[in-house]
């Protein structure tokens, strides 16, 4: 059954009716059928959900993909956001010979759907290198199913939150900040935010002054191994440490001039000034 502006006014009514009567197994239509009386609803799918026609300019605003995020969530159904992921355009250039490569950081990664996917593009020989501070249900190193992944784990001085996904795409790169794990309870319990980073200058920097000293670190990285153990970092060749933390505390002060020198071999952090609380002057005039 369908429901859309576009059908006659008698149809379009028939239909409304015969959804509310529960005669509907299932409906297809655009942002008017969220609203549809399903006495058996079990399951809303909005397909290509970043697709700007899911506004409603006109009269009543509206977004139907948040409105059916609210039913799902009040019924408490599952609800779908479907969308071309950059992860399957991914695998399709590699198939295709052309550069294709996957970098993402986050906490943890659960989803079975989304490590499906990854499996997907590793067989398809896409390089993927994750960072995974928390829990990784991924196997990666398997021969055959997993061998280009590589799962690194960075604890340090900081409880680092940030989430970033990158996908080369074909010398075209996406990169998105987030708000979210892939895990199953971001996907399907939570609002979260996934933002694509379009100004080249920020892009560029994600990719090669965040992902690249976080995936080079080799003072606090573990690695995840295909029997479930992680094994620590080695020293570069060179016997030169990165401490990706302590590099980031540099970029974010006086640039390199504020790493320190070791003092017997312990690493001495960059010299970091707090910004004076907002609230000091008030206080002063009381």
């Amino acid at each position: 059954m369908t429901l859309h502006s576009g059908l006659p006014d008698g149809e379009r009514r028939a239909n409304w009716a015969a959804a509310a009567r529960g005669e509907a197994d299932l409906v297809l239509g655009t942002r008017l059928a969220v609203f549809a009386p399903l006495p058996r609803l079990a399951l809303i799918v909005v397909d290509e959900e970043h697709d700007a026609s899911y506004k409603q300019q006109d009269g009543v605003r509206y977004h139907a993909r948040d409105a059916a995020v609210w039913r799902a969530h009040r019924l408490g159904i599952p609800v779908v956001l479907g969308s071309a992921t950059p992860s399957l355009e991914s695998y399709a250039h590699a198939r295709a010979g052309r550069p294709a490569r996957i970098r993402a950081k986050l906490n943890a990664l659960v989803d079975l759907g989304v490590i499906e996917a990854l499996y997907e593009a590793s067989r398809a020989g896409v390089p993927v290198d994750l960072l995974v501070r928390g829990v990784c249900c991924l196997v990666p190193g398997v021969p055959g199913a997993s061998e280009t992944i590589r799962v690194h784990s960075v604890v340090g001085r900081f409880l680092e939150h940030s989430r970033i996904y990158y996908f080369e795409n074909a010398c075209q790169p996406q990169v998105f900040i987030s708000s979210a794990d892939w895990m199953p309870r971001n996907f399907f319990r939570r609002i979260e935010l996934a933002i694509p980073v379009e100004d080249g200058v920020l892009r560029e920097r994600l990719i090669s002054e965040v992902l690249a000293v976080s995936l080079a670190d080799n003072a606090k990285a573990r690695f995840l191994q295909p029997d479930g153990s992680y094994r620590r970092a080695t020293a570069a060749s060179d016997g030169k440490s990165c401490r990706s933390q302590v590099q980031f505390m540099a970029a974010a002060t006086s640039g390199e001039q504020a790493l320190r020198k070791p003092v017997d071999g312990r690493t001495r952090y960059p010299l970091v000034k707090l910004a004076p609380s907002p609230f000091a002057a008030r206080k002063r005039k009381k």
